[in-house]
């Protein structure tokens, strides 16, 4: 894949580029977010994202349905603290990003147009950042699996965006 991503209209969106490699192991906090503790402010850390950026977290969405993603864009693109760095419609493009450029959260629909995202899981590629997974079939069993191959969380499409938000917040960098 070049450069250029996938975006929720269905055309392919210009990306900032390849991120240079980076140190990571710096601290993290509780929340996982890693802190530049030599930049704080009154005790305050600064947060850093995984690609050295002070304040935003970077976050790539892969989901095949364009009216999804474009949901997925309009509803974090608005969120305080976070950054979308691409909307991709399969793990060959997930995989592709994330070998040039690190992200803090990913976004994985479950079943992407060319197979399961289970695959980027089991492959260790999304062990570097924050990965939540959605389906509109959860059961049981995808959950404790997703969990066991180091995913945060496995969210329900159906029952709307709420939890995702939920976590997100929890997530987001004080102002």
């Amino acid at each position: 894949m070049s450069d250029r991503l996938f975006s929720a209209a269905g055309g392919l969106e210009a990306t900032d580029g390849e991120a240079a490699d980076e140190d990571r192991s710096q601290p993290l906090d509780n929340r996982g977010v890693i802190v530049n503790n030599e930049n704080c402010r009154h005790g305050v850390p600064n947060y850093v994202s995984n690609d050295g950026t002070l304040g935003k977290l970077q976050v790539l969405i892969a989901e095949d349905s364009a009216l999804l993603a474009a949901e997925l864009r309009e509803l974090i693109g608005s969120l305080p603290g976070f950054s979308i760095v691409g909307i991709v419609p399969s793990t060959a493009d997930v995989r592709d990003l994330l070998r040039r450029r690190p992200v803090d959260v990913l976004i994985l629909d479950v079943l992407l147009q060319d197979g399961s995202s289970l695959s980027l899981l089991e492959e260790g590629v999304a062990t570097r950042c924050r990965t939540i997974l959605m389906t509109a079939q959860p059961s049981e069993s995808l959950r404790t699996r997703v969990l066991r191959l180091g995913a945060v969380s496995l969210l329900d499409k159906a029952e709307g965006f709420d939890a995702l938000l939920s976590w997100l917040h929890g997530l987001a960098p004080a102002p």
